[in-house]
């Protein structure tokens, strides 16, 4: 027998001897970049309304790096669910500058076979154009990246999301508008079709009296390989500004992609639209990086995918409430041991008759 398929056939041996030790590595990323901001003004309104235009609306607290990662299944430690590695408060006006990196960057969870799970997260501070009234804004950023070596590890699933709560108070004590405006420049490094990227955004109407009432303002997901391309919303379509009125019970409001109305389904194929199985997704043409794109700049965002929401309260809506969770998903999957075998002994097979070719 010829070296060749004698070495091939060694290994095959090896592999089913001890599958979890015998992998072909497996390497999966993907990148969240996300420019969002809300902004509320009284009366109800369908055109854009600026983020923050003064100091004194800009929101409290911190934003979250939370990861939730898993080898085969098993979530890493401390358990199940969104996991806070580190956080960045919210600067004063003064300070809304720069950019904001998770400490550390990225945070590894390594298994016993040396497979990993990797995230990453940051913030970008940005001070709008005088000239579209200036404003504050912060753009949010992930990569989630999962390397499986080894059986045991598959799949190696590495998640990250940068998550950022506050409350907006009412405008004034009669009819208001809150604003919200999304823009994705995300992307994938592998074509896996479990990678993803989605942005989630809540909102609970807080009333004068009684309980709070949450609705799903904007979910977002899309896949790696476009197989799972999804918008959904819980507002009415109802565009108070020129209907005048409200409906009980229900989230008020409208979804516009280029500042025209549109269904959560029609948001979805234009999304949809974005990705080609010859080149996957075009969700940045331009190649913008986070820090450098400007988010109040119309041109820019109608370059890459972008939906606006508008949500039209009463003056029995004293606030609201955000929840907003913008992230990545990658996921590695080592090879089975049968597509490794028939790989190999397909080779061994080319091997073979190359050097019978020679001999002959």
């Amino acid at each position: 027998m010829h070296m060749l398929s004698k070495i091939l056939l060694s290994v095959l041996a090896a592999s089913a001897a001890a599958p979890m030790a015998f992998a072909a590595v497996s390497d999966s990323g993907a990148a969240s970049q996300v420019s969002d901001w809300f902004a509320a003004k009284s009366g109800w309104q369908t055109e854009r309304i600026f983020y923050a235009n003064t100091a004194a609306g800009l929101p409290a607290g911190r934003w979250d790096y939370q990861y939730q990662n898993a080898f085969a299944g098993v979530p890493t430690p401390p358990g199940a669910g969104w996991n806070t590695w580190n956080f960045t408060n919210k600067p004063p006006a003064a300070a809304w500058t720069g950019t904001f990196y998770s400490a550390p960057y990225p945070h590894v969870d390594t298994s016993a076979f040396g497979s990993t799970a990797e995230n990453w997260g940051y913030v970008s501070l940005y001070t709008g154009f005088a000239i579209t009234g200036g404003g504050y804004y912060a753009k949010k950023g992930s990569y989630s990246r999962a390397n499986a070596v080894a059986n045991a590890d598959s799949p190696t699933v590495a998640q990250t999301r940068v998550t950022d709560p506050w409350t907006i108070q009412a405008q004034g004590s009669g009819a208001w508008t809150v604003a919200m405006e999304y823009s994705e420049l995300g992307s994938f490094s592998s074509p896996q079709a479990q990678g993803a990227l989605f942005a989630e955004y809540g909102i609970s109407l807080n009333p004068s009296a009684g309980s709070s009432t949450a609705y799903n303002l904007l979910s977002v997901n899309l896949s790696a390989d476009g197989s799972n391309v999804a918008v959904s919303t819980a507002l009415n379509g109802n565009n108070a500004e020129i209907s005048g009125s409200l409906m009980a019970g229900q989230l008020n409001g409208v979804l516009l992609l280029n500042g025209v109305a549109v269904t959560a389904a029609q948001a979805t194929a234009a999304l949809q639209a974005r990705y080609s199985s010859g080149s996957g997704w075009s969700l940045n043409p331009n190649g913008y990086t986070l820090e450098g794109f400007h988010p109040d700049d119309p041109t820019e965002a109608s370059s890459v995918f972008s939906l606006s929401a508008r949500v039209f309260l009463d003056a029995l809506t004293s606030s609201v409430t955000m929840s907003t969770a913008n992230g990545s998903t990658a996921v590695a999957a080592v090879p089975e041991a049968g597509a490794l075998a028939m790989l190999l002994a397909g080779l061994g097979c080319i091997g073979t008759l190359t050097s019978y070719r020679r001999t002959a």
